[in-house]
């Protein structure tokens, strides 16, 4: 019995074994299943490579194409020439070759005046005062050069201060056919006297002086071609034929620009010519344009004569000039003029408006200024500025003061140069003014008269 139950146990025993040994994998399963892994990674690894090639090929392909694309715009951009950018202190647009060049600019003054003026209120003769503001210069124009450096051009516009409505004073072009001369055609400033032919934008007062007023009308714009002579170097000199000065403070011969082929009665110019000749002893010509020392970069000496002769009818207006301007480095600027105006066959009502006169008369005008600022700083200017007149008692009206003295003091605070500038100043003219001059705040007065300007500047 007990040798069934061992053998029975021994039987359940290696059955039970041979169980277990049949539920363990064999060597080769294990194989089978190791190979099996081992290709699924592979496959993961091949998926993850392609991957990778996929997004390194995507990236290399995009960045080609905006290489390409920046490359083609480029190459666009150099075949039509195209630049545009601040230079020089002003925004232009270039083309690559510089053939074409355009600098759009606008200009901007708002300036508050008051006057007075003893007994100056008509019919009482009681004192006057007058106040207020007003947008003394609204300009916006474009110069530049086209078809090459060698033509060059200007157009201006202002506002009338009084209506607002546009007016042309800058349209001519400029065509330089050798190293040393150029000819200019269309409208453009007299080339008589120096403080005419400064900008606004670079005065030293709040306006130009009462005698350059008389004898060049502030601007002076006429029509016609002139001969110019530009070497680069210290001589400068220009000749022109035009349609005649226009005279507005002394209203001889008035709005003598912006007007056709035709004349127009007495108050217009029959035809004109004029000359100016410059000379620089020392310095550059870029610190020519501007009275003030502001920005100077040398010492500067220049020289300067003018003639201008203007024919209206029987009259005849043949005026002269000289000049002298010097700044230096250290702030200094000082500037004198002469000027003077022979009148053949002036009528006297040309000089004095409502006058009858008897007969024709001959004149002779003359004046001076004389001026000199200084900087306080790189900010901060004063100056003080003199002018005399002198004008001959046949060409105005009885009991006119024929000589006018005109003293100017004030200061400019240059902001941003002037581009940004505030100008303040006060006149005094202590015998008044026979001939008003509203422009630059004086009236028409017998007596003394004193001004008062504040004006801020923009230029854009």
């Amino acid at each position: 019995m007990r040798n069934y139950l061992l053998y029975g146990g021994m039987v359940m025993g290696l059955s039970v074994a041979t169980s277990v040994l049949a539920a363990d994998p064999t060597k080769e399963d294990l194989q089978k299943e190791i190979d099996a892994l081992k290709a699924k990674v592979d496959q993961l690894e091949q998926t993850q490579q392609q991957q990778a090639i996929t997004t390194r090929a995507d990236v290399d392909a995009t960045v080609k194409a905006v290489l390409q694309d920046a490359d083609r715009r480029s190459q666009l951009m150099q075949m039509e020439g195209f630049t545009a950018g601040w230079t020089d202190g002003k925004f232009i647009l270039q083309s690559g070759d510089g053939n074409y060049l355009i600098h759009p600019y606008a200009q901007f003054q708002l300036r508050n005046t008051t006057t007075w003026r003893e007994n100056g209120k008509q019919p009482n003769d009681t004192d006057d005062v007058q106040n207020g503001f007003e947008v003394r210069r609204a300009k916006v124009g474009v110069e530049g050069n086209a078809f090459g450096p060698n033509l060059t051009y200007q157009f201006q516009m202002q506002f009338d201060r009084k209506s607002g409505t546009p007016g042309l004073e800058d349209a001519w072009v400029r065509y330089k056919f050798s190293p040393q001369f150029s000819l200019r055609a269309g409208q453009f400033k007299d080339p008589f006297a120096h403080e005419s032919l400064l900008s606004s934008k670079k005065f030293l007062a709040a306006e130009r002086d009462y005698t350059n007023d008389y004898f060049s009308s502030g601007d002076d714009y006429v029509q016609g071609v002139s001969l110019i002579y530009d070497a680069k170097g210290p001589l400068h000199a220009e000749l022109a034929f035009t349609d005649g000065s226009d005279f507005a403070v002394a209203s001889g011969v008035r709005n003598n620009f912006d007007q056709n082929f035709q004349d127009f009665g007495t108050n217009n110019a029959d035809y004109g010519g004029a000359g100016r000749v410059e000379y620089l002893a020392m310095g550059d010509w870029k610190d020519y344009d501007s009275f003030s020392a502001y920005g100077a970069k040398s010492d500067l000496l220049v020289f300067g004569a003018g003639l201008d002769y203007t024919e209206s009818g029987n009259t005849g207006f043949f005026s002269q000039t000289v000049d002298v301007q010097y700044k230096m480095t250290n702030g200094l600027a000082l500037y004198a003029a002469a000027y003077g105006r022979y009148t053949k066959n002036s009528p006297a009502a040309i000089d004095a408006p409502g006058t009858t006169p008897a007969a024709l008369h001959d004149l002779y005008d003359w004046g001076v200024v004389a001026q000199a600022s200084y900087m306080l700083n790189p900010k901060l200017e004063v100056f003080g500025r003199y002018g005399y007149l002198d004008i001959d008692s046949d060409g105005l009206a009885a009991g006119a003061s024929n000589h006018i003295h005109e003293i100017t003091a004030g200061a400019n605070y240059y902001f941003v140069g002037h581009n940004a500038k505030l100008t303040l100043d006060g006149g005094y003219l202590p015998n008044g003014a026979p001939i008003a001059d509203d422009g630059a705040g004086i009236l028409a007065s017998r007596n003394d008269e004193f001004y008062l300007r504040c004006q801020f500047q923009l230029l854009l």
